[in-house]
């Protein structure tokens, strides 16, 4: 697709002349990311894509949104292994926008899980780091959710009437 093989900073072939201009949206993305196939989901619908490796998440929108996107087994693991809030905090330090995205459903996944552990997790997330969080139901979907983020970023809206 376009990337090297030591995950360098590489364009990939999607970047349609004047998407940006006319949506206001771009993105980085991880190479990492690629086995999860929404890199070419958004190639598709020819949003300009930079495939690089990317310190802290793993999509970057308009250079400004940050999302660390997890699966909902990779977010029950990386709590286990203990990496989820290691990489909210580098999120929270780093980062002027990070959002958590997190796809598939944390609460039916074939681990065995307490709901009241994920329900804590992800109230410390958004309450204590205050860190949003978002879901979606497919890779698909998490796609759409990208576009909108990123075209709202890019209308900087303001969401509070004067």
């Amino acid at each position: 697709m376009g990337w090297n093989r030591r995950g360098g900073a590489v364009s990939v072939g999607c970047t349609a002349k004047g998407y940006r201009e006319s949506t206001g949206v771009n993105v980085r993305a991880d190479y990492r990311e690629k086995p999860s196939g929404l890199i070419e989901l958004l190639c598709k619908d020819d949003i300009p894509v930079h495939v690089q490796s990317i310190a802290y998440g793993d999509y970057i929108i308009n250079d400004r949104v940050t999302v660390e996107r997890k699966t909902a087994r990779d977010f029950l693991v990386s709590i286990l292994a203990g990496r989820l809030f290691k990489q909210i905090a580098h999120l929270k330090k780093h980062c002027l926008r990070p959002i958590l995205m997190i796809e598939g459903n944390p609460y039916r996944t074939d681990l065995c899980f307490d709901p009241n552990d994920v329900r804590r997790a992800l109230v410390s997330i958004q309450v204590m780091w205050y860190v949003p969080s978002s879901f979606s139901r497919s890779v698909e979907e998490t796609k759409d959710i990208l576009l909108m983020i990123g075209k709202q970023d890019d209308n900087d809206m303001d969401v509070i009437p004067t």
